[in-house]
């Protein structure tokens, strides 16, 4: 972030469900990216990483796959007894299953929040503009971390990188 000309880094949140990742990175801040093959529980480690989000801050949670049944039933199975105790975090998790109301809820819910997108293959493009729409989208997530967002990205990997390991 640049703030009177001065860089500093953004603030970053312990994940208290997963201490591994909080101490491998420093926690969750500025815009993350999870990409995976089909199936490897990409949408359940962001709605996990959500719920601990949650309760430091308003979480926007775009989701175009599981809807939100699918999300709190696996959130119910993953958290067990914790379930109950989180439910104060999961209030302040705005479940959307369309990106058209992004801009009216970034006016309702002022920076710092985090925001969740899942999956950004999903998101709207013209099919002959695939590449620069999607190059739109990613940019547009950038400039919402520099305005105090913290932006989380889920993708599945091309069906040709299944099996690999690459930050492609």
């Amino acid at each position: 972030y640049i703030s009177n000309g001065k860089m500093t880094l953004p603030t970053m949140y312990p994940l208290q469900s997963f201490p591994m990742i909080t101490k491998a990175t420093g926690g969750m801040g500025g815009l993350w990216a999870i990409a995976g093959d089909t199936g490897v529980g990409k949408s359940v480690l962001a709605t996990h990483i959500a719920t601990d989000m949650g309760q430091h801050m308003p979480v926007l949670f775009y989701d175009f796959e599981l809807g939100i049944p699918t999300i709190m039933h696996r959130l119910k199975i993953g958290l067990g007894d914790k379930f109950k105790s989180m439910r104060r975090s999961l209030d302040k998790i705005y479940f959307r299953e369309s990106i058209q109301t992004l801009e009216s809820d970034l006016i309702s819910v002022p920076a710092p929040a985090f925001i969740v997108v899942d999956s950004i293959q999903q998101l709207p493009t013209r099919t002959e503009f695939r590449r620069v729409s999607m190059d739109q989208w990613i940019n547009r997530m950038m400039g919402l971390k520099r305005l105090g967002y913290h932006v989380l990205m889920v993708s599945e990997k091309g069906r040709a990188e299944y099996g690999k390991a690459r930050l492609s």
